[in-house]
């Protein structure tokens, strides 16, 4: 297993944060190589799943089927994405905080088979391609919600 780990302070409510941070309809924000989602749910919750397309390089994307493995709102979720022998996890913990609220992020990678070698360069592609998904879920919320308050 291969993982990392970021943690980050939004000025925000917690259950706010949470509920931007997970909808999947707001992960282009954070993940701009995201092309495409297709919810396969009515509400998020443990085991809902939806398809997600991504597109690593021009003309080159990959869909994926990525569950609620866990969903405990607003304190803490957990997405996972399994395809021929390798996870990717990613967990989310929230925690209010004087400042707003505290996301930890956990990413993990595990591999069976060939995956097994290679889980070292697949942890460095996860890391570069979603390492700062919690900083971009920050600086969206927060100027999304500046917006808001100026409009008010």
């Amino acid at each position: 297993m291969a993982s990392f780990e970021r943690s980050v302070v939004v000025n925000g409510p917690l259950a706010d944060v949470f509920d931007f941070a997970i909808e999947p309809d707001n992960l282009h924000m954070f993940m701009p190589d995201i092309t495409k989602i297709e919810k396969e749910y009515e509400t998020i919750e443990e085991g809902a799943h939806y398809m997600q397309t991504r597109e690593f390089k021009p003309g080159k994307s990959h869909t994926c089927k990525i569950t609620f493995a866990k969903y405990d709102s607003p304190n803490h979720c957990r997405v996972e994405a399994y395809q021929k022998g390798l996870t990717c996890s990613y967990d989310f913990t929230f925690t209010a905080v004087d400042e707003g609220t505290k996301i930890d992020y956990l990413a993990e990678a595990n591999g069976k088979w060939f995956w097994k070698i290679m889980i070292g360069m697949v942890n460095r592609m996860v890391e570069k391609a979603d390492g700062d998904y919690i900083a971009k879920v920050k600086e969206n919320y927060e100027q999304h919600n500046s917006a808001n308050s100026i409009d008010s």
